[in-house]
Order: structure tokens, then sequence, then C-alpha cells
């Protein structure tokens, strides 16, 4: 039966390094924000969309029915 040697390395990290890891990390958390962001405009933007098309295909003498929902 063979070993598997495991050494344990403590790796050091100056200052600067640790200040570019710190912003890295700040600015990679703001950028999902921001994605998350847009993959919610898109789908807000599709559902204007499909009921803008939806009032399109109606006639113009039907009623249309629609909750008032406030922001």
């Amino acid at each position: 039966m063979s070993q598997v040697k495991t050494m344990d390395r403590d790796t050091h990290v100056n200052f600067e390094d640790q200040q570019n890891i710190n912003l890295f990390a700040r600015k990679n958390a703001k950028l999902q924000d921001i994605l998350e962001q847009i993959a919610e405009k898109e789908k807000d933007m599709q559902n204007l969309e499909d009921a803008s098309s939806e009032l399109m295909l109606t006639d113009s003498t039907d009623l249309i029915p629609y909750p008032h929902v406030l922001n």
C-alpha cells in the first residue's frame, strides 16, 4: 500500500498582493450583481414585448382585463 504525503505549505502574500486580491473580489462581486440585474431587466423587457404583442393582436373593441400593479 502506498502512502501519499501531503505537505502543508503556508503561502505568504504581501500587503500589495492582498490589496489586489481584495480589489478583484469586490469588482467580481459587483460584476455578478450587475449581470443579475441585466438578466432581470431582460426578463422584464421580454414580458413587456409579449404584452405589447398581445395588445396588438386584440380587437380594439375587446375589453382587456389587467391587474393594477404598483412598484
